[in-house]
Order: structure tokens, then sequence, then C-alpha cells
């Protein structure tokens, strides 16, 4: 929710352009410049649409978006504060300068089509974003801007650029304490920044990879106002673009958490919305950094508890842990990841925690990790776990647990030591990470209990995720509706069931439950390839989408 707000709050700036672009006379900025470090060549999420007022409904085509989100997604962005404090100051100009047209000036852009690059901030969320429309409607708006007041209070200089032989202005707006936006305009494009510091250094100079992005984006050249595009391998004139209406693609990078580099192979995944009024996916997939049978989930997936809330196939280059076990015992470490066999798996349970995961790998049939190694492996990952000890399990296997004190952590392991049933604040709250080794399996969390259901799934004495998959699939991921509603509804209750929270749980339970509820009644969803990549083959892949009720489809 809080990237779409970022999207469509931040985009009706592009309504007030017209009013303000064309003032000769302007104070220099006056406000501070931090530095960000951003790469303006690589974005984290990008959007193409022919129209942002409509992408929120477009959104809600998807029944499971209907049902859930319903008309409340579209009244946010109608009345979200940014919009709100922009429709004020285009009422505050159009007053002061006698105007009347500031309805249809807002309406105008955001029905323009427009382009939309994200990165993340420090957080992790897409706060930061530029964003281009063409100004096709605007353009009288603009003419008459002209001829408003050489200044505005909102309004200053951030200095010139030349593009194709013309001077532009680059202009700071600043519609609140907190929020002052960079704009400018050159021939039937207008470009917004979400802050100077984007494209500005702390001495309030022109970042050089600033400068040629804003010269790529407003500049002439079609190849270089398709440089984002091109990034995504979402080329100009495909058939695909001609047949979308809205495309939303996400960075791989971006999706995993910064982990993407021990999965090279998948880059990013696209959601498209096309002109029959159909919602559709696809991931980009790159042969070349594929390893060899990483999309091979058939052995995988018998390891699995059957009954996740979610899962998803990582095909990981094992290669990449030389980086992380560098203080290991290089021909250890070595040794250990040339056992390593297909692609890994992470799950979420609804038992568990959304940050306990369960995570999964194979190793090569009749490899034998040295068990050794294993517990010198743990024990350095784990914060303490110097002395912990391994046991052996009933099956032949080996698990190693330790016990770490930690804010946030399990509530259910604090009220086993004879503590309250609420984790109040100050409260010590605990994990137990466990590893474990059994047969082909390895497997990892920082919930023990999840490792101990999968060292019996294994054992086949509890079902696994496999028994209701196709034959011959290639399942990227699972996705359970009802298990998620439950979890989501945990995650909430142990956030916000503690003193002093009272009226936001109150609220979560009047707006949040019923959505949940919603969520239940869809069956769970199966994502596959429709096919693999070539070796030597980069390419966007469909991504199929399997409803699945109960037992095998």
């Amino acid at each position: 929710m809080n990237k779409k707000k970022l999207f469509a709050g931040g985009l009706v700036i592009l309504a007030v352009f017209g009013l303000v672009w064309l003032a000769k006379a302007r104070l220099p900025f006056g406000g501070k410049v931090g530095a960000l470090e951003i790469n303006l060549s690589q974005p984290d999420a990008w959007i193409k649409t022919d129209s942002l007022a409509q992408l929120p409904r477009d959104l809600l085509k998807v029944p499971l978006a209907r049902d859930v989100l319903t008309e409340d997604l579209v009244n946010y962005y109608e009345t979200h504060d940014e919009r709100l404090s922009m429709s004020g100051a285009i009422r505050r100009i159009a007053y002061e300068h006698n105007m009347k047209w500031e309805d249809r000036l807002l309406e105008a852009a955001l029905n323009e089509a427009a382009e939309v690059a994200l990165w993340r901030d420090q957080r992790g969320a897409l706060r930061h974003y530029l964003a281009v429309v063409k100004r096709n409607t605007l353009s009288k708006a603009i003419e008459q801007a002209a001829k408003i007041a050489a200044s505005d209070t909102q309004l200053s200089s951030l200095g010139q650029i030349s593009i194709d032989g013309d001077e532009v202005e680059l202009l700071a707006l600043n519609i609140s304490n907190q929020r002052t936006f960079v704009v400018a305009s050159h021939g039937e494009r207008i470009l917004l920044a979400s802050s100077p510091e984007l494209l500005f250094d702390e001495e309030q100079g022109l970042r050089e990879d600033g400068e040629t992005l804003l010269k790529q984006l407003l500049g002439k050249d079609a190849a270089g106002q398709q440089r984002y595009a091109d990034y995504f391998q979402y080329k100009a004139g495909a058939k695909n673009e001609k047949a979308a209406r809205h495309v939303l693609i996400m960075d791989a990078n971006f999706m995993s958490f910064g982990y993407q580099h021990f999965f090279a192979g998948m880059q990013a995944l696209r959601f498209e919305f096309d002109r029959q009024g159909k919602w559709s996916s696809a991931v980009l997939l790159d042969g070349k950094q594929l390893p060899p049978e990483s999309l091979n989930d058939a052995v995988l997936w018998q390891a699995a508890p059957m009954d996740p809330a979610a899962c998803a196939l990582l095909p990981v280059d094992w290669q990449m842990g030389n980086r992380v076990l560098g203080p290991l015992p290089s021909e250890k470490v070595a040794a250990l990841l040339k056992q390593f066999d297909g692609p890994a798996a992470i799950c979420w349970y609804a038992q568990s925690n959304l940050h306990t995961p369960l995570i999964l790998a194979h190793t090569k049939p009749g490899s034998k990790p040295d068990p050794l190694f294993l517990e010198q492996l743990f024990r350095w990952m784990i914060r303490g776990a110097q002395q912990a000890q391994g046991d052996k399990t009933k099956d032949g296997g080996h698990l190693w647990q330790h016990e770490v004190s930690a804010p946030f952590g399990m509530a259910a392991q604090a009220k086993a030591k004879g503590k309250d049933k609420k984790n109040t604040e100050g409260e010590e709250t605990v994990y137990q990470p466990a590893l474990a080794q059994q047969g082909d399996f390895i497997a990892f969390s920082p919930d023990v209990k999840l490792v101990q259901l999968a060292l019996q799934t294994q054992a086949k004495r509890y079902p696994n995720l496999r028994d209701v998959l196709p034959k011959n699939s290639k399942t990227l991921v699972w996705l359970s509706s009802p298990k998620l509603a439950q979890m989501m509804r945990n995650e909430t209750l142990q956030v916000l069931d503690t003193p002093g929270e009272e009226l936001f749980l109150m609220q979560a339970k009047t707006h949040l439950w019923p959505k949940l509820d919603a969520l239940k009644k869809y069956p769970s969803w199966r994502l596959q390839l429709s096919r693999l990549p070539g070796k030597d083959e980069k390419a966007w892949l469909p991504v199929e989408w399997h409803a699945v009720s109960k037992g095998r489809e």
C-alpha cells in the first residue's frame, strides 16, 4: 500500500506544472540538499501507464484485489494528503490570479501517459522516484501560466540545464515542510523528481549522472527516453508493449531485500494490464546466469511441509557462498558448496512468524556433508552459539539449535518460560534458530519448530507440498490465501495486542479483519513457468497462475 501511495500522491504534482514552469523571475532555492546514495541507472521498480488516474481502478479488476482491497483503494488515492495539499495549492494560485481551470488541470495530468522510476530508501520503501509525463493536454494551460505573476511563494530555482540547445530551468516546488519536488519541462515532456537530493549533491550542484538522466528523459532522442524500458528489457515498439495499458516491473534485488546476487539468473518480475481488461505476469530470466538444474523443483518440494502460507523457489548459484563464508576454512567451504544440487526454497508457515521462514536446500544423491563442519558453520553464523551442541535425529540426521535473546522474538517461547500472555514492552523475547541435515536435505530456520517439521516431512511422517503439485510442473511460487490471511492476522495481533495499542488494534479489527476474511475464501495458487529459458537466452517468460482447491490439480 505504501508504494502505491507514493505513486499516486507524488504524481499528482504534475497537475500544477502548467501553472508555474514559465515564470521568469525565480528566487534561488534556499533549502538544504543531502546526498543520496542511489544509482539512477538502476531503479528498483518502474511503471509505464496510459493513465495514472485509471491504474487503481484497473487493479480492482482482479477479483482478489476487488474483494480484499475494495473501493477503499481508489478512495484512498483520491483523498491522500499530498493530493489534497496540491489541490489546495492549485486553488490558491487560481484565486490569486483569477484562473478557473484547476479541476481540468488535475484531471488532465492524471489521465496522461506517464513513466515512473522508483528507488528504495534506507528503510527499504520506494520513497524516491522520477516521473515523466507527456503534457499534450496541458499545453494551453502552460501558455496561460506564462501570464501569471513572475514569482510564487512555493517556487524557487535550482539552476538551469541545456537540453537540445534549449536552456531548461530546474524548479524546486515546495508543498510542505517535508516535501520539496524538482520539476522541469522541455518539449512535450514534464519531469518530476521526489526531492532535490535525487539529482543534486550536497553543494547543490547537479550530479553528473543526474544531468545525463535529465538530458535523456527530456531530450528529443527516443533512445534516451527509453533508457529505463531498455534497462528492464522492455523494448519500445515490442508487441507486448503495444497491447499493454499498464506495466509494473519490480527488480529482483528489491524483492529479495538485496540478496538477488545469490540468484542472479532471476532478474525482475512484471505485471501487465492489457487493453482487453486482463492482468498477466512474467519473470525476466537470464539463462547464462542460471546454474544447471536451478529451476528443477521436482525433488525440493518433497522436503517442504504441507500447508505453507507461501513458498518460493530460488535458483541459487551456490558458489556465491564463498563470498559469505570467507572466514571459515576455504577447503571445507568449497567441499560443502559442491555438494548442493538445484535450487533452494523459502517457505512461510502460519504457525510461525513472517520473519522466521524455513529455508530448504538439496544435496546431490550420495553426498555426505561433514556434520562437524555443519556444526562449525552453525556456531559461526548464530550469535552466542559457540557452545551449541548437535543432536542426532531418530532417522540418522543431525540437528543443531541454540536459543538467542533478541527484540521482537517469538511470544510463544516467552510464554513457555512462564511469562505473561502478552509480549509487553521490555519483556525478554527469544528465537531458537536451528540447522538440520538429514538424508539429501538441509534445513534452516530461526524457528526450530519449522526445522523439526521439515525433518518429519523428510522422514515421511508428515505430508509434503509435492503431494498437491502436478507431475512435471515448473512451480515457482505457492500461495495459500487462507494461510496468508491467518498469518497476517497473527502478525497484526503480535504487534498491536500490547498495552498502549488498544486504539490501533480496534481499528485493525474494524477495517483489516473483514478484508482478511475475504482473502480466506480464495483458494491456494500455484505459479509456474510455461517453459524454461534456453542456456544463452535472456527473456521475459510468462508466469501462469493456477488455482488449487484440495488435492492434486
